[in-house]
């Protein structure tokens, strides 16, 4: 449950890959 559903601020920091945005990241 907790893996499936982490908090979104750490899955982008965790993987900034995931994420197309890396202004998201940086913010």
């Amino acid at each position: 449950s907790k893996f499936r559903d982490p908090p979104l601020v750490y899955t982008r920091r965790q993987d900034p890959s995931h994420n197309p945005s890396p202004t998201i990241s940086q913010e």
